[in-house]
């Protein structure tokens, strides 16, 4: 009777421990990325990275962040606008592309570029 009470209750611990893991899995996300300028900028950034129209990034370091949170699988569209005005984040080089994308690689996230034209 022991045994069956015990098997019981590690049973019900291994069922609530699986639906809380459940509820926390994230579906994956789908980003449009933007490069912006900003007009009035008295000082660096010039620029800022946009998310989704709406999530605003002024620094390299903090938009990475937010996308090695993302789940996995997420879709990452980078739909840089074809004005530039030199130093833009992400876009500036091959080297600085080539890096954002490994970081994505790195972070399972998958990354489409449109063409700017």
């Amino acid at each position: 009777m022991k045994l069956l009470l015990i098997t019981l209750i590690t049973f019900s611990f291994v069922i609530n421990a699986t639906a809380e893991t459940k509820e926390k899995i994230r579906k994956p996300e789908n980003l449009t990325i933007t490069i912006a300028i900003i007009a009035d900028a008295k000082s660096k950034p010039k620029h800022a990275i946009v998310i989704n129209s709406s999530l605003i990034f002024l620094t390299l370091k903090g938009f990475k962040k937010y996308l090695s949170n993302l789940p996995k699988n997420s879709k990452i569209t980078l739909s840089p606008d074809c004005s530039r005005i030199g130093n833009e984040p992400i876009i500036n080089s091959k080297k600085s592309m080539d890096s954002f994308k490994e970081f994505c690689k790195e972070n399972e996230l998958l990354l489409k570029i449109l063409p700017s034209g």
